[in-house]
Protein backbone atom coordinates (compact mmCIF):
# COMPACT_ATOMS: atom_id res chain seq x y z
CA UNK A 1 0.00 0.00 0.00
CA UNK A 2 2.61 2.58 0.59
CA UNK A 3 4.25 1.77 -2.42
CA UNK A 4 1.06 2.52 -4.46
CA UNK A 5 1.04 5.78 -2.22
CA UNK A 6 4.24 6.46 -3.10
CA UNK A 7 3.58 6.22 -6.87
CA UNK A 8 0.76 8.21 -6.93
CA UNK A 9 2.48 11.05 -5.14
CA UNK A 10 5.31 10.89 -7.48
CA UNK A 11 3.17 11.56 -10.40
CA UNK A 12 1.07 13.65 -9.52
CA UNK A 13 3.74 16.41 -8.26
CA UNK A 14 5.09 15.86 -11.42
CA UNK A 15 1.84 16.90 -13.46
CA UNK A 16 1.18 20.16 -11.37
CA UNK A 17 2.78 23.14 -13.61
CA UNK A 18 5.35 25.61 -11.81
CA UNK A 19 4.28 29.29 -12.98
CA UNK A 20 7.11 31.98 -13.01
CA UNK A 21 5.47 34.78 -14.74
CA UNK A 22 7.28 37.81 -15.85
CA UNK A 23 5.53 40.93 -16.01
CA UNK A 24 5.99 42.86 -19.71
CA UNK A 25 7.99 45.58 -20.22
CA UNK A 26 5.52 48.35 -20.32
CA UNK A 27 7.95 50.28 -23.05
CA UNK A 28 8.29 47.53 -25.46
CA UNK A 29 4.81 46.40 -25.22
CA UNK A 30 3.61 48.41 -28.24
CA UNK A 31 5.96 48.77 -30.22
CA UNK A 32 6.92 45.77 -31.70
CA UNK A 33 5.42 44.14 -35.01
CA UNK A 34 7.35 41.40 -36.03
CA UNK A 35 8.55 41.13 -40.13
CA UNK A 36 5.75 39.04 -42.05
CA UNK A 37 8.11 37.97 -44.74
CA UNK A 38 11.19 36.78 -42.62
CA UNK A 39 12.27 36.10 -39.39
CA UNK A 40 15.71 36.66 -40.88
CA UNK A 41 14.73 40.26 -41.60
CA UNK A 42 14.40 40.65 -37.66
CA UNK A 43 17.51 39.17 -36.42
CA UNK A 44 20.30 41.62 -34.87
CA UNK A 45 22.61 39.09 -36.46
CA UNK A 46 21.84 40.55 -39.60
CA UNK A 47 22.22 44.63 -39.47
CA UNK A 48 25.55 45.97 -39.84
CA UNK A 49 24.32 49.71 -40.92
CA UNK A 50 27.60 51.90 -41.79
CA UNK A 51 26.23 55.61 -41.40
CA UNK A 52 27.92 58.88 -40.26
CA UNK A 53 26.86 61.55 -37.48
CA UNK A 54 27.67 64.68 -35.84
CA UNK A 55 26.42 66.55 -32.59
CA UNK A 56 25.88 69.30 -30.27
CA UNK A 57 26.18 68.99 -26.42
CA UNK A 58 23.24 69.20 -24.16
CA UNK A 59 20.49 70.78 -26.27
CA UNK A 60 21.54 69.97 -29.99
CA UNK A 61 19.96 72.02 -32.74
CA UNK A 62 19.52 69.01 -35.39
CA UNK A 63 18.58 69.75 -38.60
CA UNK A 64 15.13 70.26 -39.72
CA UNK A 65 13.10 68.83 -42.39
CA UNK A 66 13.12 71.33 -45.67
CA UNK A 67 9.07 71.53 -45.96
CA UNK A 68 6.39 71.04 -43.13
CA UNK A 69 4.67 68.03 -44.97
CA UNK A 70 4.76 65.66 -42.14
CA UNK A 71 2.95 68.52 -40.44
CA UNK A 72 0.60 67.97 -42.56
CA UNK A 73 0.40 70.73 -45.28
CA UNK A 74 0.83 67.74 -47.68
CA UNK A 75 -1.31 64.41 -47.20
CA UNK A 76 -1.77 60.99 -48.68
CA UNK A 77 -4.82 59.90 -47.36
CA UNK A 78 -5.87 59.31 -50.82
CA UNK A 79 -3.80 56.31 -50.12
CA UNK A 80 -5.17 55.00 -46.77
CA UNK A 81 -6.85 52.13 -47.87
CA UNK A 82 -4.16 50.79 -49.47
CA UNK A 83 -1.54 50.95 -46.68
CA UNK A 84 -2.33 47.12 -45.49
CA UNK A 85 -1.16 46.25 -48.95
CA UNK A 86 2.21 47.17 -48.13
CA UNK A 87 2.22 46.06 -44.50
CA UNK A 88 2.14 49.74 -43.16
CA UNK A 89 0.05 52.03 -40.37
CA UNK A 90 -0.99 55.28 -42.61
CA UNK A 91 1.00 57.39 -40.24
CA UNK A 92 4.00 55.21 -40.82
CA UNK A 93 3.34 55.79 -45.14
CA UNK A 94 3.07 59.28 -44.55
CA UNK A 95 6.36 59.58 -43.10
CA UNK A 96 8.12 57.84 -45.50
CA UNK A 97 6.19 59.68 -48.61
CA UNK A 98 7.04 62.82 -46.94
CA UNK A 99 10.41 62.27 -45.97
CA UNK A 100 11.08 60.62 -49.35
CA UNK A 101 9.88 63.98 -50.95
CA UNK A 102 11.43 66.33 -48.48
CA UNK A 103 14.80 65.24 -49.57
CA UNK A 104 13.94 63.85 -53.16
CA UNK A 105 14.88 60.11 -51.94
CA UNK A 106 12.81 57.02 -53.64
CA UNK A 107 9.98 56.31 -50.89
CA UNK A 108 10.44 52.55 -51.69
CA UNK A 109 14.32 52.23 -50.82
CA UNK A 110 13.65 53.76 -47.87
CA UNK A 111 10.64 50.92 -47.40
CA UNK A 112 13.14 48.78 -48.23
CA UNK A 113 15.98 49.41 -46.37
CA UNK A 114 13.62 49.93 -42.80
CA UNK A 115 11.82 46.29 -44.16
CA UNK A 116 15.49 44.56 -43.94
CA UNK A 117 16.95 46.39 -40.70
CA UNK A 118 14.29 45.98 -38.16
CA UNK A 119 11.78 43.95 -40.18
CA UNK A 120 9.15 47.04 -40.03
CA UNK A 121 9.58 48.35 -36.56
CA UNK A 122 7.54 51.06 -35.76
CA UNK A 123 10.04 52.54 -32.52
CA UNK A 124 12.09 52.03 -29.89
CA UNK A 125 13.60 47.95 -30.17
CA UNK A 126 12.86 44.05 -30.86
CA UNK A 127 12.57 42.31 -27.19
CA UNK A 128 14.64 39.59 -28.93
CA UNK A 129 17.68 42.11 -28.87
CA UNK A 130 20.44 42.65 -26.94
CA UNK A 131 20.65 44.70 -23.76
CA UNK A 132 23.06 47.47 -25.09
CA UNK A 133 24.39 47.64 -21.73
CA UNK A 134 25.97 44.13 -21.77
CA UNK A 135 27.77 44.21 -25.22
CA UNK A 136 30.51 46.39 -24.32
CA UNK A 137 32.24 43.60 -22.30
CA UNK A 138 34.53 40.91 -22.90
CA UNK A 139 33.14 37.75 -24.40
CA UNK A 140 29.78 39.65 -25.56
CA UNK A 141 28.29 38.88 -29.26
CA UNK A 142 29.42 42.48 -29.88
CA UNK A 143 33.27 42.29 -28.47
CA UNK A 144 33.75 38.80 -30.59
CA UNK A 145 32.71 40.35 -33.65
CA UNK A 146 33.53 43.65 -33.83
CA UNK A 147 36.77 44.04 -30.65
CA UNK A 148 36.02 45.51 -27.59
CA UNK A 149 37.35 49.27 -28.06
CA UNK A 150 34.19 49.38 -30.87
CA UNK A 151 31.58 47.79 -28.72
CA UNK A 152 32.80 50.83 -26.24
CA UNK A 153 32.91 53.43 -28.28
CA UNK A 154 29.12 52.90 -29.83
CA UNK A 155 28.06 51.96 -26.23
CA UNK A 156 29.45 55.82 -24.93
CA UNK A 157 27.82 57.30 -28.10
CA UNK A 158 24.72 55.49 -27.41
CA UNK A 159 24.51 57.01 -24.28
CA UNK A 160 24.79 60.60 -24.87
CA UNK A 161 22.24 60.14 -27.70
CA UNK A 162 20.18 58.99 -24.64
CA UNK A 163 21.46 61.53 -22.98
CA UNK A 164 19.37 64.53 -25.09
CA UNK A 165 16.37 65.95 -23.12
CA UNK A 166 13.05 65.76 -24.36
CA UNK A 167 10.45 68.07 -21.69
CA UNK A 168 13.60 68.15 -18.78
CA UNK A 169 13.35 63.76 -19.11
CA UNK A 170 16.29 61.99 -21.48
CA UNK A 171 14.59 60.42 -24.62
CA UNK A 172 15.74 56.90 -23.42
CA UNK A 173 17.72 54.98 -20.51
CA UNK A 174 20.80 53.36 -22.17
CA UNK A 175 20.47 50.68 -19.22
CA UNK A 176 17.44 49.74 -20.87
CA UNK A 177 17.51 49.95 -24.72
CA UNK A 178 17.95 47.22 -26.51
CA UNK A 179 20.25 47.32 -30.12
CA UNK A 180 21.16 44.58 -32.31
CA UNK A 181 24.92 42.97 -31.64
CA UNK A 182 26.81 45.91 -33.42
CA UNK A 183 24.66 48.49 -30.93
CA UNK A 184 22.88 49.39 -34.04
CA UNK A 185 19.42 51.61 -32.73
CA UNK A 186 16.17 51.56 -33.53
CA UNK A 187 13.98 51.15 -36.92
CA UNK A 188 16.22 52.32 -39.28
CA UNK A 189 18.93 50.94 -36.95
CA UNK A 190 21.77 53.49 -36.83
CA UNK A 191 24.68 53.03 -35.53
CA UNK A 192 25.33 55.45 -32.28
CA UNK A 193 29.20 56.23 -33.28
CA UNK A 194 28.34 57.85 -36.74
CA UNK A 195 25.17 60.08 -35.30
CA UNK A 196 25.94 60.56 -31.68
CA UNK A 197 27.21 64.46 -30.77
CA UNK A 198 30.69 64.31 -31.40
CA UNK A 199 33.38 67.76 -31.02
CA UNK A 200 30.01 69.58 -30.71
CA UNK A 201 28.27 68.88 -33.96
CA UNK A 202 25.46 67.04 -35.02
CA UNK A 203 25.93 65.06 -38.76
CA UNK A 204 24.42 67.70 -41.69
CA UNK A 205 21.84 64.58 -42.60
CA UNK A 206 20.22 64.20 -38.55
CA UNK A 207 17.20 65.61 -38.62
CA UNK A 208 14.50 66.37 -35.73
CA UNK A 209 11.59 65.22 -38.24
CA UNK A 210 8.81 65.72 -35.85
CA UNK A 211 10.58 69.17 -34.39
CA UNK A 212 10.61 68.15 -30.49
CA UNK A 213 14.37 69.24 -30.45
CA UNK A 214 16.10 66.35 -30.13
CA UNK A 215 17.34 63.31 -32.62
CA UNK A 216 15.87 60.38 -31.46
CA UNK A 217 16.61 57.33 -33.80
CA UNK A 218 13.92 55.65 -31.66
CA UNK A 219 11.24 57.92 -32.69
CA UNK A 220 10.21 56.48 -36.73
CA UNK A 221 9.67 59.92 -37.75
CA UNK A 222 13.41 61.15 -36.85
CA UNK A 223 14.71 57.77 -37.43
CA UNK A 224 13.40 57.60 -41.00
CA UNK A 225 13.81 61.03 -41.75
CA UNK A 226 17.61 61.11 -40.86
CA UNK A 227 18.06 57.82 -43.31
CA UNK A 228 16.53 59.66 -45.81
CA UNK A 229 19.17 62.76 -45.53
CA UNK A 230 22.01 59.84 -45.00
CA UNK A 231 20.90 58.02 -48.52
CA UNK A 232 20.28 61.35 -50.05
CA UNK A 233 24.06 62.29 -49.54
CA UNK A 234 25.37 59.69 -50.73
CA UNK A 235 23.53 59.50 -54.22
CA UNK A 236 24.99 62.79 -54.43
CA UNK A 237 28.48 61.52 -54.07
CA UNK A 238 27.68 58.91 -56.29
CA UNK A 239 26.64 61.41 -58.65
CA UNK A 240 29.23 64.05 -58.36
CA UNK A 241 32.44 62.59 -57.40
CA UNK A 242 31.71 59.13 -58.59
CA UNK A 243 29.99 59.64 -62.03
CA UNK A 244 27.41 56.72 -61.48
CA UNK A 245 24.43 57.17 -63.58
CA UNK A 246 21.10 57.62 -61.20
CA UNK A 247 20.36 54.00 -60.78
CA UNK A 248 23.85 52.99 -60.02
CA UNK A 249 24.35 56.12 -57.27
CA UNK A 250 21.25 54.68 -55.70
CA UNK A 251 22.74 51.85 -55.69
CA UNK A 252 25.88 52.71 -53.79
CA UNK A 253 23.89 54.87 -51.77
CA UNK A 254 22.07 51.57 -50.36
CA UNK A 255 25.34 49.78 -50.03
CA UNK A 256 27.00 52.70 -47.84
CA UNK A 257 23.88 52.31 -45.81
CA UNK A 258 24.39 48.46 -45.40
CA UNK A 259 27.78 48.09 -44.90
CA UNK A 260 30.08 46.35 -47.10
CA UNK A 261 30.03 43.86 -44.78
CA UNK A 262 26.26 42.98 -45.78
CA UNK A 263 25.62 45.06 -48.46
CA UNK A 264 25.40 42.19 -50.86
CA UNK A 265 23.65 39.87 -48.69
CA UNK A 266 20.99 42.29 -48.60
CA UNK A 267 20.81 44.60 -50.91
CA UNK A 268 18.83 42.14 -53.00
CA UNK A 269 16.08 42.31 -50.13
CA UNK A 270 15.64 45.65 -50.23
CA UNK A 271 15.23 45.90 -53.87
CA UNK A 272 12.27 43.13 -53.52
CA UNK A 273 10.82 44.99 -51.06
CA UNK A 274 11.01 48.52 -52.90
CA UNK A 275 9.24 46.49 -55.80
CA UNK A 276 6.35 45.24 -53.24
CA UNK A 277 6.03 49.02 -52.35
CA UNK A 278 5.69 50.93 -55.89
CA UNK A 279 3.55 47.60 -56.77
CA UNK A 280 0.86 49.33 -55.15
CA UNK A 281 -1.06 52.40 -56.94
CA UNK A 282 -0.24 55.78 -55.97
CA UNK A 283 3.54 55.33 -53.97
CA UNK A 284 5.91 55.56 -56.75
CA UNK A 285 6.34 58.32 -59.23
CA UNK A 286 7.57 56.11 -62.18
Amino acid sequence: MRFIVLIVIIFGGMGCPTTNSVAPDPVLADSVRPDPESEINNSPESTEPTIEERSDEDNPQVVEPTSKRFLGVRSWAHLSARSKRSGVTDRERDIIMSAAADFDVPSGLLYGIWSVESGRLSGQWHRRWQQAKLLPRYGSACARRYGIIKCRTNWTALQRICSQKRNGQPICDPNRVRTSRALAMGPMQHLPIKWSPADGVWASYAVDYDQDGTFDPHDFADAVASSAGHLRHDYELGRNELGLTETNAWRHASRMYLGQATARRYERKVYQYLRNWCSVPGYCQD
